[in-house]
């Protein structure tokens, strides 16, 4: 019989979304991501990047110019997908893609 009382344990990890953010024109957006990577997104640029990193990789996609001080994590490398047009694979570094 179940009783009211007695708290439900939720044990579900919430649902992975994706969030989009775009920079402006002529501003500087930056974003830390669910890793602590620190971003910069320059004027017209825009990321994507899960709510959290699950599985082997932390993944994200970009359009336009963006600078990244990747977190290092050798057991989980970051992969950058440029423009869907190939892929950058960090470990724990910082650079820009201009693209």
């Amino acid at each position: 019989m179940y009783d009211a009382l007695q708290p439900k344990v939720e044990t579900k990890r919430e649902q992975l979304q994706i969030v989009g953010i775009s920079s402006a024109p002529g501003l500087v957006t930056s974003i830390i991501l669910p890793d602590n990577t620190k971003v910069w997104l320059n004027a017209n640029s825009h990321i994507e990047y899960p709510t959290y990193f699950e599985g082997n990789t932390r993944e994200v996609s970009i359009t336009g110019e963006v600078y990244f001080a990747v977190t290092k994590d050798s057991k989980k490398p970051f992969i950058v997908n440029v423009n869907d047009a190939f892929k950058l694979k960090v470990t724990g570094t910082e650079f820009n893609v201009q693209a």
